[in-house]
């Protein structure tokens, strides 16, 4: 005789879901964003200054993860900048797994050792696109990876990651430059 399932012990059967009723093995392609708005000057970035607001440089990807403790695999990453400046920034995208210590816009990005033992990716943005070629603040720029994809994995605790902007080269900003970050992302 046939035994009869409940509609868990069912969704187990055809899904494959965990114990919290979450559906393992069926991702979802999402596309998540978070942005900077860095202070009013034109201070000049020297490599390996962070892009930040005049507190902190972390910009959250939230809900990058389907659930709690979830991953999955980022296949684009793109930074876009509402100024054209002659000479565009190139950068690294920093993921973390725990929001690294605050640092300042223009401060140094020196993560600690703990720190590095959450780091999830880094991905460099190194070509550049115009896109209104108005000069400083009347034109843009986006920033595209020419890279392959990296898996990322969320805490016990989280869907989220962190995510920082580091300059790889000497750049002069606009006055309030915001720093879009658009992530695609595949879910697992």
């Amino acid at each position: 005789m046939a035994k009869l399932l409940t509609n868990n012990e069912y969704a187990q059967e055809v899904q494959n879901v965990d114990a919290a009723g979450n559906i393992i093995g069926i991702g979802a392609s999402v596309k998540i964003q978070g942005s900077v708005t860095k202070p009013n000057d034109n201070t000049i970035y020297s490599a390996r200054d962070v892009i930040g607001t005049a507190v902190t440089a972390n910009i959250t990807l939230a809900n990058i993860a389907r659930f709690v403790g979830g991953g999955g695999s980022i296949f684009k990453a793109r930074v876009v900048c509402d100024a054209n400046q002659t000479t565009k920034p190139t950068m690294e995208v920093w993921l973390f797994d725990t929001p690294p210590a605050a640092v300042a816009n223009n401060g140094a990005f020196a993560p600690t050792d703990a720190e590095m033992l959450t780091v999830q990716a880094v991905i460099p943005l190194t070509t550049s696109y115009v896109g209104a070629a108005g000069a400083a603040d009347a034109g843009n720029c986006i920033l595209i990876s020419d890279t392959t994809p990296f898996s990322y994995k969320c805490t016990v605790a989280s869907k989220n990651l962190t995510a920082c902007l580091v300059v790889t080269n000497g750049y002069t900003p606009v006055a309030a430059d915001v720093f879009t970050l658009i992530v695609d992302a595949m879910q697992d």
